[in-house]
């Protein structure tokens, strides 16, 4: 069973290569900075905008 997984994995990695380029590991780290910013604004709301009564 885990050599068929293995396998699997093999040929999806041959179908699919991980593009692993410089601009595409930097377009991911952006992203998670963008994700890690919205959850301290939910966390925070008063932080981003006016926070009324």
């Amino acid at each position: 069973e885990i050599q068929q997984l293995r396998k699997r994995v093999e040929e999806h990695t041959i179908i699919n290569p991980p593009k692993r380029t410089k601009v595409n590991e930097e377009e991911v780290i952006k992203q998670v900075i963008v994700e890690k910013e919205f959850e301290k604004v939910k966390e925070y709301p008063c932080a981003t905008s006016p926070c009324g009564p």
